[in-house]
């Protein structure tokens, strides 16, 4: 294989593809990327066997073939590179050489045969022309209220449903979650999975905003196609929570708030908890104001800011602070609410301009005498 290329082209693109390169494996094959040329284009492709991205970059083919190279050392050679044009060759067995300028490196990769196949995606339901700006904000509105933990590998992806007209996203790692959804073509029909939210948000990265995209639905698979970039993940099993059945349908108070003043008021008055010092955010609610408050055995904090509260007005509930803070970051600086049903039951925050992403936050526990304004 021989091919010449802008340095950029090729630099950006390995950069993009290297996402879905494994870090922590034995396997040799999960660090490379695969480097596939033919006629005019070359695809570049990585796999760590969860998440698969594809990226095709114009050059010109002296010679049809295909190599895998370490994709993290290959990117720093080209990031440090100063010539417009770089040269990929293959030479003997698995050496390459790449030159741009007066700058030459050689390389041993493995055979390309050692590379993971690229997963035939059957019997795909199709969604087509999907707005890639909304796709992408949905995940981001959502990905962060997954699981980290492996004990529930389910939860550390996104749910997606498809059902007319409609692609909706849920996340949770059970203590929290975030549902949104955005619009796309009718007639489709329904369909639903959950996909690891490394893969959604490497996709929602590097997909243009200007462009559509095209979810394939596979019974093993999501395929997320679009002009510049490729990506495909395997689906996560097992039957994932009534997301629909979990939200509160009603509130005993409503609380109306500015998302961005009450975040910034419990990120004051958070600095005492930490990864050693988990320790819970008190709101009390009155009818013109709230206060935020955290006491530890080092120190304690208190703030409020202006609220208004429909129904019960005279509430106290506790919260993590992170999970609270981080759905009202979310929903950014517009006016929301947030319902509440006493002390005990989850607590439901939306955005007055964006009302279709919702997040539900379970309270802390708390004895009934503490709950007492």
């Amino acid at each position: 294989m021989k091919i010449t290329c802008y340095t950029t082209a090729l630099r950006t693109a390995v950069d993009n593809v290297k996402k879905a390169a494994a870090v922590k494996t034995e396997i040799e094959a999960m660090r490379c990327v695969n480097i596939n040329a033919k006629f005019d284009t070359a695809d570049l492709t990585c796999c760590d066997l969860q998440t698969a991205i594809r990226q095709t970059v114009a050059v010109t083919v002296q010679e049809a073939g295909s190599v895998c190279l370490n994709a993290k050392m290959l990117y720093e050679i080209l990031r440090k590179l100063t010539g417009e044009t770089v040269t990929v060759e293959q030479g003997v067995g698995d050496k390459v050489t790449i030159r741009s300028g007066r700058c030459k490196h050689t390389m041993i990769g493995i055979s390309p045969e050692m590379f993971p196949e690229w997963p035939q995606v059957d019997k795909a339901v199709s969604v087509p022309a999907v707005n890639a700006a909304d796709f992408a904000a949905a995940v981001r509105s959502v990905a962060f209220s997954v699981s980290t933990s492996p004990v529930k590998p389910l939860y550390t992806g996104i749910h997606l449903d498809v059902t007319d007209g409609l692609l909706h996203f849920a996340a949770t790692d059970t203590f929290r979650m975030g549902v949104t959804q955005i619009e796309v073509l009718r007639g489709i029909e329904p369909v639903s999975c959950t996909v690891p939210a490394k893969s959604l948000t490497e996709a929602a990265k590097l997909i243009s905003d200007e462009e559509t995209v095209t979810l394939r639905f596979g019974e093993r698979h999501l395929l997320i196609e679009s002009d510049t970039c490729t990506v495909l993940s395997f689906l996560l099993d097992g039957q994932y929570l009534d997301y629909n059945a979990a939200t509160p349908k009603t509130h005993t108070t409503l609380l109306h708030v500015n998302a961005s003043e009450i975040a910034d008021c419990i990120d004051r008055v958070s600095v005492w908890s930490n990864e050693t010092i988990k320790a819970p955010l008190d709101l009390k609610v009155s009818a013109t104001e709230t206060e935020c408050s955290m006491s530890t055995s080092i120190g304690a904090s208190s703030d409020s800011v202006q609220t208004t509260a429909e129904g019960d007005d005279s509430l106290h509930i506790r919260f993590n602070g992170s999970f609270l803070s981080e759905a009202l970051r979310a929903i950014g600086n517009q006016p929301t609410c947030i319902g509440m049903q006493g002390h005990s039951r989850p607590a439901k925050l939306w955005g007055k301009e964006t009302p279709d992403t919702y997040y539900i936050v379970l309270p802390v526990r708390m004895r009934e005498t503490e709950a007492t304004v």
